[in-house]
């Protein structure tokens, strides 16, 4: 953006709220294309690949696969 002479306080405030966004959209991606948590190990690596290869940082998707086990847990379980 920046080498197409955008103003750089418009670059960071746009990269800024890409990454607090970033989660929820990485959560959606992966909602649409799996809704059940990973089972397995194998599952979780196709899962992981499968997030990784549409750009989202490695970080980000071990949050969305944490968030995607634990709201399908029982609610009843510690």
């Amino acid at each position: 953006m920046r080498a197409k002479s955008l103003a750089p306080e418009l670059v960071d405030e746009t990269l800024q709220r890409a990454r607090e966004t970033e989660q929820a959209r990485a959560f959606e991606v992966w909602r649409r294309r799996f809704q059940a948590p990973p089972s397995d190990a194998h599952e979780r690596a196709r899962q992981s690949r499968f997030l990784l290869a549409r750009g989202f940082e490695a970080a980000v998707v071990q949050r969305v696969l944490k968030q995607a086990t634990d709201e399908a847990e029982p609610q009843g379980k510690p």
